[in-house]
């Protein structure tokens, strides 16, 4: 049996939105550990997600 190459696990959705509202509730000393943490063990997926961001932070910007 093989998983159809356009399959999408719909908690990829699930993990996203939990994950979101989760650093979204965090105090200001929580998301500098988080911060601090991801940079410190992931440095490298952490300037690609802060990338990501920004890219997006400009495409919402510029339709508003």
């Amino acid at each position: 049996m093989s998983i159809d190459k356009d399959y999408q696990d719909p908690m990829d959705e699930v993990l996203a939105e939990n994950l979101v509202e989760v650093i979204a509730t965090m105090n200001q000393e929580q998301r500098d550990k988080f911060v601090d943490t991801f940079v410190s063990k992931w440095p490298k997926l952490a300037s690609q997600v802060s990338f990501n961001i920004d890219v997006n932070l400009q495409e919402v910007m510029s339709v508003n």
